[in-house]
C-alpha cells in the first residue's frame, strides 16, 4: 500500500486497532462493504456513464476549446493553431501534442475543438417553438459612466470654460478679474 492509503486507513482504524485480530478483520470487512455499498448507490443514481469529476473536467475543456482554430489535415488529423502551442491532434490514435488526451484518457480541449460544432441538435418541441428576438436598443460605445457629473475647467487667464490657460486664444489682459492692474493686488496686500 502507498503511504497515503495506509495513513488514511490508520486514521479510520484508530479505535479498532486495539481489538483482537479476528474482530479487527471483521471491522475492516464491514467498513469496506459499507464503502462499496455507498459507491454502488451513488453510481446507480448517476445519469451519465461518466463520474462527476470527469463530467466537470469535460465541460471545462469544451468551454475552453471554443476559441481554438483547427485546420483539418485529413478526417482524423487536425492541426491546431493556438497562441501557445501549435499542435497536432490525431482522433483515431487518441493522441495530442499536449499529452492530456493520452494521460487522462479523456478528450483534451484541442480534441474537442477538432470534433467541431454539432451539426444536428436535439431540441425539444416546446423550446423550438419559442421565438427569440434580439434586445431593443443599442449599447453605447465606450466605458460606461458611474453617474458622476462632468466638471468643466475654467481658464486661468480669461475665466472662460472648456479650455485652459495654454489653449486660451483671448489676448493677454493687463488687469485681473477684479479690475486691478496685474500685480497691484499683491502690492496692496503687502501694505495692509
Amino acid at each position: 500500500m502507498t503511504t497515503k492509503i495506509s495513513e488514511c486507513l490508520n486514521g479510520i482504524l484508530k479505535d479498532a486497532r486495539e481489538l483482537p485480530v479476528t474482530k479487527l478483520v471483521e471491522h475492516i470487512c464491514g467498513l469496506l462493504q459499507k464503502w462499496f455499498w455507498e459507491r454502488r448507490e451513488a453510481t446507480a443514481k448517476m445519469s451519465t456513464p461518466l463520474t462527476k469529476w470527469a463530467e466537470k473536467r469535460l465541460r471545462r475543456r469544451i468551454n475552453k476549446s471554443r476559441c481554438y482554430r483547427m485546420h483539418p489535415i485529413n478526417l482524423y488529423k487536425h492541426h491546431e493553431v493556438d497562441g501557445y502551442l501549435n499542435g497536432l491532434v490525431n482522433l483515431s490514435d487518441k493522441t495530442c501534442t499536449c499529452r492530456k488526451f493520452q494521460l487522462d484518457q479523456l478528450p483534451c480541449r484541442h480534441a474537442h475543438a477538432a470534433f467541431g460544432p454539432m451539426q444536428e441538435w436535439d431540441v425539444p418541441d416546446d423550446v423550438q417553438s419559442v421565438v427569440v428576438v434580439p434586445p431593443k436598443g443599442r449599447k453605447p460605445s465606450g466605458r460606461p459612466s458611474k453617474g458622476e457629473e462632468i466638471v468643466h475647467r475654467k481658464c486661468g487667464r480669461c475665466g472662460g470654460s472648456r479650455h485652459n490657460r495654454q489653449k486660451c486664444k483671448a489676448p493677454i489682459s493687463l488687469t485681473d478679474y477684479s479690475g486691478n492692474p496685474r500685480g497691484v493686488k499683491n502690492m496692496l496686500s503687502t501694505f495692509t
